[in-house]
């Protein structure tokens, strides 16, 4: 490994943690607080993962509960694997840090399961309600679908096989 390489293994388990102290991790992280348990390990001199156990997430309105690993990979850079959250009022501009390209603005509530990297390719279960704040009265989409999605600042936002199980999209949006 080059020698600024810095390896971690090690578990805290936090009653009380902000994220905004955990950006030396990403700094892109949300300035969202509660409670959680992490452990970070060096899966190789370019991979380091990071289990995040019993998260629960709160800034105002906006609530994240539930668990997955994050990957802070050298190359791949941000991804996630065995992510199972639960989503209330979650604000698109708390992720947008991450995927500049997002083409939507408002909140997210439901839930998301997955697995992938953020600047490649994710492979998502999700069940979302969708207040589009780029619309007068802020109408409510629903959503619940199943594929792999794609995050690229040249391409934007790009759907491979994705599956609608169900939906109900508000025309406004």
């Amino acid at each position: 490994w080059p020698r600024d390489t810095v390896l971690f293994d090690f578990q805290i388990e936090a009653p009380h943690v902000s994220l905004t102290d955990l950006r030396w991790v990403s700094p892109a992280f949300p300035a969202m607080s509660g409670s959680g348990t992490l452990s970070a390990r060096s899966e190789s001199g370019r991979l380091t993962s990071y289990t995040l156990r019993n998260l629960h997430l709160r800034e105002g309105a906006q609530r994240v509960d539930g668990e997955l690993v994050a990957l802070d990979d050298r190359i791949r850079g941000i991804g996630v694997r065995e992510m199972n959250v639960t989503l209330a009022n979650v604000n698109l501009d708390a992720v947008r840090g991450y995927v500049d390209s997002l083409p939507f603005y408002g909140t997210l509530s439901g839930t998301l399961q997955g697995s992938g990297y953020l600047l490649e390719r994710l492979k998502l279960t999700l069940d979302w309600a969708f207040a589009d704040a780029r619309v007068p009265g802020n109408p409510v989409s629903y959503i619940t679908a199943d594929g792999t999605v794609g995050f690229d600042q040249q391409a934007g936002l790009t759907f491979y096989g994705v599956n609608v199980i169900r939906s109900a999209i508000d025309l406004g949006t």
